[in-house]
């Protein structure tokens, strides 16, 4: 017997609109000088998290070396861009599937704030790459109290 899952329209949407997102990513890539980059052959995933100090970016970029990978911070973007370079093709070799994929990419992320370029770090491990951006004082969050009278 099958299990009953509950229908919730609105994480079907959000995945919907995230695959649709991925899609046209694939094809139209940002870049910074708003031209299509026709050379771009795969797009790594990427999570933005916000936390009270920093934005936390986290790519998936397996089987890289760290000197394959450059990042940079234009304005209130950062660009992430490397190529995952093809292993030499063995002579004799039958292969009945081939999914893993090769080449270069191109990741721009618009930030939702100001950040402190030079406290930017960066680190690359078991294929994730972590880039924590501390954010600039104007755009921290601060509490005011509220005076009752």
């Amino acid at each position: 017997m099958k299990d009953l899952t509950l229908f919730d329209p609105l994480k079907d949407f959000l995945s919907m609109k995230d695959e649709i997102d991925r899609m046209f990513d694939r094809y139209f890539v940002k870049s910074s000088d708003n031209r299509q980059l026709p050379d771009i052959t795969w797009i790594p995933p990427i999570d933005v998290e916000e936390t009270k100090d920093e934005i936390i970016v986290k790519a998936e970029i397996p089987g890289m070396k760290k000197d394959d990978i450059k990042i940079s911070l234009q304005n209130d973007n950062i660009l992430i861009e490397g190529e995952k370079k093809q292993e030499k093709e063995s002579k004799g070799k039958n292969y009945h599937r081939i999914e893993r994929v090769f080449g270069k990419f191109k990741r721009m992320i618009t930030l939702p704030c100001e950040v402190k370029a030079d406290k930017v770090k960066a680190k690359y491990e078991n294929g994730l790459l972590t880039i924590n951006l501390p954010k600039s004082e104007e755009t921290k969050s601060v509490n005011i109290p509220i005076e009752l009278k």
